[in-house]
């Protein structure tokens, strides 16, 4: 991981906008920095939640975690947590669609903000994914976000716990027509139950 991270950290030059601010925010991380990135549609916004949040730009935007080409392209975001990844697919032309899934309430935010200027392209359900449907079951919201599941979380991640929404993925095909037009994307992180 380590080689990798330097074979491609002159990235940062071209992705962000200020690089500076970018490690600045890595060092002293504030709430609700907006960093400015380059991509292929030009130039966005992306607003942080916290470091954690900065790392995932890193990984996605600088690293490639979630390569993908500039061909069109639908997408099923499953674990958009506060739409670092969504932006991604979305910034890499200006048709691909996406719908996302999040069921932690401290990402909606942020999700939201980040997806704002695609609203167009994008569609954001408050719910999580799972083997069936369900109107509430128990969900663990981690105190960054990132690691909120249904599993257990150790007392030192754990934030609270909520109810949530779960919609299957059978339903999820259903309700989500892209009518074949391109072909699709699953990008699934859901803590375990990939």
């Amino acid at each position: 991981q380590l080689l990798i991270n330097l074979r491609v950290s002159y990235r940062i030059l071209w992705v962000f906008v200020n690089p500076l601010s970018f490690a600045f925010y890595l060092i002293f991380p504030k709430e609700r920095k907006i960093l400015k990135l380059r991509s292929p549609i030009g130039k966005i916004n992306l607003v942080l939640r916290n470091r954690q949040s900065a790392r995932t730009i890193y990984s996605i935007f600088v690293r490639g975690d979630y390569y993908t080409d500039n061909s069109n392209r639908n997408i099923l975001d499953f674990g958009s947590n506060i739409g670092i990844s969504a932006v991604y697919f979305l910034s890499r032309n200006k048709r691909n669609k996406i719908v996302c899934f999040e069921p932690d309430p401290n990402n909606a935010y942020f999700l939201d903000k980040n997806l704002e200027n695609f609203k167009d392209r994008s569609q954001i359900f408050l719910c999580a994914i799972g083997t069936k449907d369900a109107e509430e079951i128990e969900y663990n919201l981690s105190i960054d976000g990132k690691y909120s599941s249904f599993k257990k979380l150790p007392i030192s991640k754990l934030d609270k716990k909520v109810k949530v929404k779960v919609i299957s993925f059978e339903s999820v095909l259903k309700k989500t027509n892209f009518n074949n037009q391109f072909p699709l994307l699953l990008k699934i992180d859901i803590e375990g139950l990939e």
